[in-house]
């Protein structure tokens, strides 16, 4: 005898309290589904357009929201900064290539550089909202630390990870300025 599969049924669910919308639930759901990897689950940002302007997330809709609310002056996105510049490696590099199989094939001798995209820049503060971090982001981080430090340049560094957290970090900042 043949078992066969009962027929799917659409399950409704209704928006949490935390979702502005049914819609923005729904986007944050397939994103959410579109990440997972591996067994690993993983939720993308939800991509924002506010005052003619495209945020990566929500977070940094808000803290542009707040930072225009306080009066403070800052740059949204326009500085970049090169950590490590572009070499070519004189030795050969054998690595696997997954698109390949299982074999190691030699690699680019060309190395990118690695730089480094602040969220907000004000006067003497840089904020970098983060939600959720890839693997590569603290050592990205550091290695602005670094930077900053080598190029003698004084800023004060601030990473929140919510609304509060953003909210205490323009106190911080609005405070100092006094």
């Amino acid at each position: 005898m043949i078992k066969r599969k009962p027929k799917a049924t659409k399950k409704v669910v209704e928006a949490p309290k935390w979702a502005s919308s049914p819609e923005e639930f729904e986007k944050l759901e397939q994103s959410f589904e579109k990440s997972q990897k591996g067994g690993k689950k993983r939720v993308s940002s939800i991509k924002s357009t506010y005052d003619g302007i495209d945020f990566d997330s929500q977070l940094e809709v808000y803290c542009y929201k707040a930072l225009k609310l306080a009066g403070l002056e800052f740059e949204y996105g326009q500085h970049s900064y090169t950590l490590i510049d572009a070499f070519k490696y004189p030795g050969d590099s054998w690595e696997p290539d997954k698109r390949k199989g299982s074999d190691m094939y030699v690699k680019s001798k060309n190395l990118q550089k690695i730089s480094y995209k602040p969220d907000f820049v004000g006067n003497n503060w840089i904020i970098e909202t983060k939600g959720l971090m890839s693997d590569s982001f603290p050592l990205r981080w550091k290695l602005f630390k670094k930077y900053l430090m080598n190029n003698n340049m004084q800023y004060d560094l601030f990473m929140p990870k919510n609304h509060a957290q953003i909210d205490s970090c323009i106190q911080m900042i609005k405070e100092k300025m006094k």
